[in-house]
């Protein structure tokens, strides 16, 4: 053997753990945990702050904490009670109490009450409550079944600690049999759960523009038209025309709506025993100052027709 030969190790060779190597199945099943914790925050974290801000005492809803309050705006917010005249209407989750709520020959009228410590704004970007009222009708066979009536909207309105304000709206508008009224719910409700939808309300192809449809809400001496793109049916325009006895009109009264600025313009009409308002609203002009029958550019008739006949208007 010459000098660098190397003797051959022909011992048998045996294994060594010296680690293992997991399956990637089981690596990824916690990034899936991770994944859909995640998801999950995301879809529920309006109730994740709505929980934390009751229990805590903490705004943490409102990206401004100087903010008023908005009212909870889950489905839960549902209270189905025997009506009876001048009955209130009391749930300890909610910051205000309904009273004094009576519906008779054309008008319904409530008191609203703040019982919390702080301000309250009765309505929120994303729903609306309304009283609505039913007819309980008992069947041969021992069952019930309720038969809506009419619904009025809580007026959009900022109540302060501890205040009451009373509201009343005319009904006289809608044919509605108060006679047979015998329950009423409060409900919270989101615009996207309007019903109809927007294609079963009764739109008219405008007599004036071909690319246009019209609704016309009717209440005693004011109609007003809704011109929706007859495409997609969203909101574009409204003319609101109002008759005012001569002895009653004042011009101060429409001063908002006078030279054709900020998105208004006006015109006055006489014929001798009415002044004939008519009030054009430009939805594209960003000025305008929404009142709760002017809707925003792009609403749909559904929320017009299901909100504006629960301010007492006949919509068709």
């Amino acid at each position: 053997m010459g000098k660098y030969s190397k003797k051959i190790d022909t011992t048998e060779l045996s294994s060594t753990v010296i680690g293992k190597v997991k399956s990637k199945r089981a690596t990824l099943i916690p990034l899936f945990l991770v994944i859909a914790i995640f998801m999950s925050s995301i879809y529920f974290v309006d109730d994740i702050l709505a929980y934390a801000s009751k229990y805590l005492g903490i705004n943490l809803v409102d990206k401004d904490p100087s903010s008023t309050p908005v009212l909870p705006v889950d489905k839960k917010n549902y209270i189905e009670l025997a009506y009876t005249p001048s009955m209130s209407i009391v749930n300890p989750d909610f910051p205000f109490t309904v009273s004094n709520l009576v519906a008779d020959e054309g008008k319904i009228s409530y008191t609203i009450e703040n019982t919390s410590k702080e301000e309250v704004k009765i309505a929120g970007d994303k729903s609306y409550y309304f009283i609505e009222f039913y007819a309980v009708i008992k069947n041969e066979d021992g069952t019930t079944n309720k038969q809506f009536l009419v619904r009025t909207i809580l007026k959009d309105d900022t109540i302060a600690a501890g205040e009451k304000k009373d509201y009343s709206n005319d009904f006289s508008a809608l044919k509605v049999d108060y006679s047979r009224i015998n329950n009423v719910v409060l409900a919270n409700v989101k615009p996207i759960d309007y019903v109809p939808s927007k294609d079963d309300i009764i739109v008219k192809k405008s007599v004036i523009f071909d690319d246009q449809l019209t609704m016309a809400c009717v209440r005693k001496n004011e109609t007003l038209y809704y011109n929706f793109k007859a495409d997609d049916k969203t909101l574009l325009g409204i003319t609101d025309e109002i008759k005012v006895p001569i002895e009653e009109y004042k011009e101060d009264d429409f001063s908002d709506y006078i030279g054709n600025v900020d998105g208004y313009s006006m015109e006055v009409a006489d014929d001798g025993a009415y002044k004939q308002v008519n009030i054009m609203v430009d939805l594209s002009r960003t000025k305008v100052k929404l009142e709760d029958k002017y809707y925003s550019n792009g609403a749909y008739p559904n929320v017009v027709s299901f909100e504006m006949e629960a301010r007492g208007y006949s919509c068709e």
